[in-house]
Parts: structure tokens; C-alpha cells; sequence
């Protein structure tokens, strides 16, 4: 069983900042509601946890709402439906609706100094969530984490998420990406390790390209609406390159195309983070199947 899959639906989001690995924004690329309906026919009928995230996903407040109930058709009760959103236009209404539709977990995520609120509506917002009924992660015992209408808070920081972690987007080019060639992303939960099926197993797809990992590859997997996750995947096991990244091998991740290691080590160096040459790699030496589907994070 696939265990997290990580959906951005929307790069739309009402605010623009500093840090955001995607080039999320109020100019934020966003696709049809009929266009997004089409992915979910294709996703793996088991997961462990499905997370729908942004851009700011309530800026698409009927697209969220109609995904949540498209997904509860399908999977019913079995895959525990998360929300990630910067928490700018939760409401108790809103948050009542949410957990009408069969939504289990939400996470703000704005705890950090790039929002425009730089956390300062932490309490306000905790506050609002234990109003409506939604019980703390952070005061919640590991035993009751399983009960449903749960939350977290959070933000970007320098020990994880710019800590190596996003050399993507305006935290790449504000200088806020803190680049550290010893540090694998790859080899951590929501890089690619794994992602063919294994311990640390989480795939993304933005909007509807699907990626090995949260940062993205330079080439996507395929596109979603017209292919099953599975047979992407299955099309991406065949690939020597992709067998590699599953295995978060990065050093050796151009050894086909007679790459050295101490050539790929060096790059590492030179470039400052891994991502950055993965980007290299597919972008200048890769010889295997290649999609059309760029990601932004290459041509911006």
C-alpha cells in the first residue's frame, strides 16, 4: 500500500512568499474543476494518507470542497483525508463544512516569518480550531491520535524545510534555500526513497503531473488525468534512473551515462544541494524516456 500521497491542486494563493518552493501566488497556475476530477479515477486504491495542499487551497474553496467529496466517494472511510492551508480564511463555518465532507486532519502551516502574518495569529487560530471541535496534535497523547478532527501548526525553519529541503522556486532564487551538499533530501520522507514501494513512500503529484518526490524532479512522471499512478510508476521501475532515486542513491545517479562518481560528487559540491543536481542530470545527461511535462521550478 502506497503510504502518503501529497496533492497540490492549486498554486493559487492569496499570498507571495519569500520562501515558496512552488511559485505559489495570486498568479498561481490552477486547472479546471472537471480537469482535477479526471485525476481521481487514477489514483491507487489504497493509501495510507491522501494530503490536498497549495498554493492556499481555500482560495479554491468549491474546487477543495467538490475534490473532498470525489475522494470520499471513492475511497469511503478508508484513506484518512489531510488538508494543508496557510489558515488566512478559516471560519467556523468553514471548518464545519470540512468535517461534514469527512475531513480528518488539517495542518496551518504558517508559522514561520515569510507569511504575512509571521505567526502572530497562532493563538487565534488554535483557539478557533478547538472551538470548532478539532483536538490538538501538539497536547494529544500518541493514543488518541488516531480520533478524527485533528490539527497541527507549523512552519518553515532553518532545522528542516530550508534546511537543504527546498532548493525550488523563490526560496531558491531569495537566497532562503540554505544549501548543504551533505544534506540527502532524497534519502528523507517526501524525497524520492521509496517512492517506487518502501519504507519512507510518499509521492506528489502537482495538479496533475506526478513526481517522486515533494521537491520535483525536472521531468514529471506522467500526467495523471489520462494514466493510473500505478502504471506511471510501474513505467518509471523500468528506468535505471529512477531505480536509483529510489534508492536515494544520488552519487550514483548518472553512473549509466558513465558519469563518475567523483565527477558527480564534485557537481554536488559545486551546485551546494542534491536536488540541484538531479536537476542537472535529467536536464543535461539523462538518456532514458522523457516526459513533456517540465515543472515550473526549471524554466522560472
Amino acid at each position: 500500500m502506497m503510504k502518503s500521497l501529497y496533492w497540490v491542486f492549486t498554486l493559487k494563493c492569496n499570498d507571495f512568499c519569500a520562501h515558496c518552493y512552488n511559485n505559489s501566488g495570486p498568479k498561481g497556475e490552477s486547472i479546471d474543476l472537471d480537469q482535477l476530477k479526471l485525476v481521481i479515477p487514477n489514483l491507487p486504491d489504497q493509501i495510507g494518507r491522501l494530503i490536498l495542499s497549495g498554493g492556499e487551497p481555500l482560495i479554491e474553496w468549491k474546487k477543495l470542497t467538490e475534490i473532498i467529496r470525489e475522494l470520499k466517494k471513492r475511497y469511503k472511510d478508508r484513506v484518512p483525508l489531510y488538508l494543508q492551508t496557510n489558515g488566512d480564511f478559516l471560519t467556523k463555518e468553514k471548518l464545519k463544512h470540512l468535517q461534514e465532507i469527512g475531513l480528518e486532519r488539517l495542518d496551518i502551516t504558517s508559522l514561520d516569518r515569510f507569511h504575512k502574518h509571521k505567526g502572530s495569529r497562532a493563538d487565534e487560530l488554535a483557539n478557533l480550531m478547538q472551538d470548532s471541535g478539532w483536538i490538538n496534535l501538539e497536547n494529544t497523547p500518541k493514543a488518541e491520535e488516531s480520533r478524527s478532527l485533528r490539527f497541527k501548526m507549523w512552519g518553515a525553519n532553518e532545522d528542516i524545510w530550508l534546511g537543504g529541503n527546498w532548493a525550488r522556486g523563490r526560496a531558491m532564487k531569495n537566497g532562503h534555500a540554505l544549501l548543504n551538499p551533505e544534506h540527502n533530501f532524497c534519502s528523507l520522507w517526501s524525497g524520492a526513497k521509496g517512492f517506487l514501494g518502501g519504507e519512507s513512500q510518499e509521492v506528489h503529484i502537482q495538479l496533475y503531473r506526478l513526481y517522486p518526490c515533494c521537491p520535483t524532479t525536472a521531468y514529471s512522471l506522467g500526467d495523471v488525468r489520462n494514466n493510473s499512478v500505478e502504471s506511471l510508476l510501474a513505467n518509471a521501475s523500468q528506468e535505471p534512473a529512477y531505480q536509483t532515486l529510489n534508492k536515494a542513491e544520488i552519487e550514483s545517479l548518472g553512473a549509466r551515462e558513465g558519469l563518475s562518481k567523483e565527477f558527480i560528487q564534485n557537481r554536488i559540491q559545486i551546485l551546494g544541494d542534491v536536488c540541484l543536481w538531479c536537476d542537472e542530470y535529467f536536464t543535461q545527461y539523462y538518456k532514458g524516456e522523457k516526459s513533456d511535462l517540465r515543472a515550473d521550478l526549471i524554466t522560472k
